[in-house]
Formats: C-alpha cells, structure tokens, sequence
C-alpha cells in the first residue's frame, strides 16, 4: 500500500473515530453527563480541550501512546500553572514555585540532573564533574597526569598538595574588607597571615554566590556556597618587623585590591661622648694627666620619638603586587596623654582604610586612630 493512500486511509479512519465518540459515546457516557459535559462537547476542538490530545493531527505526525501521554500531561500542568484549567483560574502557584517549574522541572534534562545531585551527591562531587577546583588541587591532577602513573609519582604529587594546603590550613585572618554596603551581596577580602612563618595570604568570597531558598529567584540562604570561596594566595607586600600587624587592613579601589600597613620605627641619634679629663696619682713621683682619645665613635640612643609609615601596595593583575608606597610618614611622640589617657603608640596605634564614595572623584582614605575607645 502506497505511503498517499495509507495517510488517507488514517486520517479516515481517524475522523470516524472522532465523529463516533461525539455522537454515540458523549451523549450515552454516564460519567460525561454527571460532569454536564454531554452537552459541552460537541467539536472536534471541545474533544481537544477535553483530553488534551490533538484529533486533527496528520499523519506524518510520528508518535507513541508514551509519548503522547507525556504530551497531554505536560499541556495539563502548564495550563494549570497559567490559570487555564477549570477549577485553577484562582488558584495559581506562587511565583518561586512558577519559575521553578519553568526553569527546571518542565524540562527533562535538568529535572533529571537535579534529580542527581539530590539522590546521588556522590556525582557532583566527582573531581571530574566540578566545575570549580582548587588551585592545589588543579596542581595535583597536573602532576599526576604528567607521567605514567605509578606509586612514587602519584606519592609524590600527593605530598606536594598535602603541604600546599598545610601551608594555608591554620592562618590567623589578620583583618577584612567589604566592598559593598549590602553586607549580604558584597565581596569580603581577607588577610590572614601563617602561624609557623611570617607570611601573608589573601583571600575573598562573594556573598552574593548564595542559594536560593525555592527555586531561582527570591530569598537565598545565609551561607555561600563552597565556590564563593577563593583560594589562599600569598600577598607579598613588603611586611618587615617594624610592621605593626593590626594596622594591616585591605580595601578595593578603582578595581583593584590594595592593602595598607603601618611600620613603627622606633627614632635614634647620635649622642657625642666626652669624657672628662683627669688625673691619675699612680705613685709619689706626680700625677699623670688623662686626655679621651679623639676617634671614640658618638653613641646611638633611642629618644622617646617614633616615626610612622602609612604604606601601601596593589595587586596586579596577574596576581603579583606592587613594590610597596608610602602614603604618609610622620615623626610623632611613642607615650603621650590624650583626653587625659595615657596612650602609646606601639601598643595601641590602629588603622582604618575606606573607599569614599561620597568625592566626586572616588578615592582611598587612610587614617589612624591611638587608643580611642
């Protein structure tokens, strides 16, 4: 039988069948006149409407009784969701839920992979599924697939992660900075500093990387999630012993990540030694007279003088930083009284750094504060 008269035959056939149930099964269905639909179901398109499955379609028009099925169901939750059902024009879903079904669950792949990560975490976290690696652990698959794979160099690009992350697994946060005034969208940026050595990391997280509660719009938890986290990265900024380590405070500026610091120089100078002239008696044949010798080098005594250095660097694009710059260096009393307290310096000078918006050219401002409460 021809492909033309086989499609003719079909859509006969089909037409009879539709025509049938109008006019025998509607009228005659117990359960259609209890609904009160015998008398609402009198075309084609109100059989349509009725079953959600489409009595006029041709037949090149391939399909299954699954698929079909599938179809109907789809139109039905859709048009429920829309207010076009009978008995849902009021009674629509909240808009999280909406968009829910919209973005994810309407379509098969996703709701599937969803489906995964819930049923099966096991998935995700799958080195070779994560989207988001740590810079150690990126270094630890380099290393082990730079070589055939054998006991002693998998052991050894093991150890060489293992101390990555001893290096940044117990830092001290030093101090933070928030770029925003949203303190739940903003980015944080940390500096902690290594308890074993004297050396310094940076790190920042995005608060706005944040899940929401239902759905993908709305409210969002209060955790970030593990990707918002940047990894440890060491700040080398020109830190020395005179740094007074509470004054080391980040701020982001004009794109970029600046960090400041204080270093607290204690002044000295040179005092000139004289020695007094004097005579010594060493027996009874007369006195012997005592002349300091010229070249006695002058003595360096500390005076109750400090110098501060407000310094501070950027970071550079490629990660590296900039020689550090002195933004302010002033020569001031170490102990004096303020307010009628007693304040020392060494032991009681901190910093503020903050990007004023308020200018109408953007800029850093750096200030000091000696032991105000």
């Amino acid at each position: 039988m021809s492909d033309t008269l086989e499609s003719r035959l079909n859509e006969s056939f089909r037409d009879a069948l539709v025509a049938y149930y109008l006019s025998e099964v509607v009228p005659n269905d117990p359960m259609l006149k209890r609904l009160g639909l015998d008398q609402r179901l009198k075309t084609a398109n109100d059989l349509y409407e009725f079953f959600l499955l489409d009595n006029q379609v041709s037949n090149e028009v391939q399909t299954s009784y699954v698929a079909s099925a599938m179809s109907s169901l789809q139109q039905l939750i859709n048009g429920t969701l829309l207010g076009m059902e009978p008995g849902y024009e009021t009674l629509l879903p909240t808009e999280a839920r909406f968009v829910e079904w919209r973005e994810r669950s309407s379509q098969y792949p996703i709701w599937a992979a969803n489906m995964q990560l819930a049923l099966y975490p096991e998935i995700y976290i799958s080195p070779a599924l994560r989207l988001k690696k740590s810079g150690y652990f990126t270094q630890l698959e380099n290393d082990i697939n730079q070589n055939r794979i054998n006991v002693d160099t998998t052991q050894d690009a093991v150890k060489a992660y293992l101390a990555s992350f001893e290096e940044v697994a117990n830092l001290t946060i030093i101090n933070g900075y928030i770029d925003s005034d949203r303190f739940a969208e903003g980015k944080y940026y940390f500096i902690g500093k290594s308890r074993a050595e004297n050396i310094y990391y940076w790190r920042t997280v995005d608060m706005n990387e944040r899940a929401y509660q239902e759905g993908t719009e709305g409210a969002k938890f209060d955790n970030p999630t593990p990707g918002a986290w940047s990894d440890w990265k060491r700040a080398e900024i020109g830190i020395n012993a005179n740094t007074l380590e509470r004054t080391i405070r980040p701020v982001y500026f004009n794109n970029r990540l600046f960090v400041t610091w204080v270093d607290l120089v204690h002044v000295t100078e040179q005092v000139a030694i004289t020695l007094p002239e004097g005579t010594v008696k060493p027996g009874a044949d007369g006195s012997i007279p005592i002349t300091p010798p010229a070249d006695i080098a002058p003595l360096m005594v500390i005076t109750p003088n400090v110098r501060l250095v407000f310094n501070i660097s950027y970071k550079k694009y490629d990660d590296s930083w900039s020689a550090p710059q002195i933004y302010m260096d002033v020569t001031t009393p170490n102990v004096f009284t303020r307010a009628g307290k007693a304040v020392n310096l060494e032991n009681d000078l901190s910093s503020i750094a903050i990007f004023d918006v308020s200018y109408p050219h953007h800029k850093p401002h750096l200030a000091k504060n000696e032991g105000l409460v």
